[in-house]
């Protein structure tokens, strides 16, 4: 796995602002994750998926996290930091011990499989939660039984679908990361939900239209092109741009 470099930022930067964000995280994968197909990194369960572009992450913009929130209770702003190594659970080349498997819940027998992008995908356009909750459903359960006789995947009880998407996350565990967090005025405690393409997208658009400030000031003042500037090391473009700018 390796970092992004200078013009896969900014050609990520330029592809993420009309694309949805599943598809930015295979436009990362195929630019900087495993040489597998698109189709190989579409079937990838949500979980590997996230801790591949959690090891880009690290290897494009070091290992610490800093975050923002609200308190849910007083609105207490929240800022704190946090390294990748608390919210790292599954290396990104560990293979699953199965994408399908048999989950048993009080007489209930299903056959399911853990959510890959192409399911994230298909509940994309859905506005309506539970509308979407049972497309989700139905394409992760391929066969669902009560006392041996076969029910259709509505009629699996609400405590049933909680366990078994419980026992995904066991299976999956970096498909579903939070974050416990205290309100340091009123002490209300909840969790957040980790987001690794908002990381992403927060860090390659900050180093995106520095690379393009950087281009912009050189360029004008050298005359030289995008490549040309972006082939300098770091140290050289640093040096040119202190002249520039002294």
């Amino acid at each position: 796995m390796r970092g992004l470099l200078e013009q896969d930022i900014l050609n990520i930067w330029e592809a993420w602002l009309r694309q949805h964000p599943i598809e930015q995280a295979i436009t990362i994968l195929t630019l900087a994750g495993p040489p597998r197909s698109r189709n190989d990194m579409l079937a990838m369960s949500v979980g590997q998926r996230d801790a591949h572009l959690l090891a880009i992450y690290e290897n494009t913009f070091g290992t610490r996290f800093a975050a923002y929130a609200e308190c849910l209770q007083c609105r207490e702003p929240l800022e704190f930091t946090f390294e990748a190594g608390a919210i790292r659970l599954a290396a990104p080349e560990r293979e699953i011990d199965g994408r399908t498997f048999n989950f048993s819940y009080e007489g209930y027998e299903l056959q399911a499989k853990l959510p890959d992008s192409t399911d994230m995908f298909a509940i994309a356009g859905c506005s309506d939660v539970l509308a979407a909750r049972t497309i989700l459903l139905e394409r992760c359960i391929a066969r669902a039984t009560y006392q041996g006789s076969e029910i259709e995947v509505s009629a699996i009880p609400d405590n049933g679908i909680a366990a078994l998407g419980e026992a995904m996350i066991e299976r999956d565990p970096q498909a579903e990361i939070r974050l416990e967090l205290a309100c340091p005025s009123c002490d209300y405690r909840w969790f957040a939900v980790f987001d690794i393409l908002v990381f992403l997208w927060q860090e390659i658009t900050a180093r995106a239209k520095q690379l393009l400030r950087d281009v912009h000031l050189l360029a004008s003042a050298y005359g030289w092109s995008e490549a040309e500037i972006l082939a300098l090391s770091a140290v050289r473009r640093r040096l040119y741009l202190d002249m520039v700018t002294a």
